[in-house]
């Protein structure tokens, strides 16, 4: 198991707290959503270096990462 983590943009709607890091992992899994929709013409290392997912889109994407990454 890897301890590399995927950056999460901040929230700017003053919502709920999100975390700011989740496990690569979870990420791949709402990247290969991601790529399905959208193509891969970004790399998800290319998403992290640019700030990564913002929490609304992964729960577009990978709607079961908030569970997943609770149980981490």
């Amino acid at each position: 198991m890897t301890d590399r983590t995927f950056p999460i943009l901040p929230s700017f709607r003053g919502t709920k707290a999100e975390p700011n890091r989740i496990p690569w992992s979870v990420a791949e899994k709402a990247y290969r959503v991601y790529v399905a929709r959208h193509g891969g013409g970004q790399s998800i290392d290319r998403i992290a270096e640019r700030g990564g997912f913002s929490a609304s889109e992964l729960d577009t994407l990978y709607p079961q990462w908030r569970l997943e990454v609770a149980h981490d």
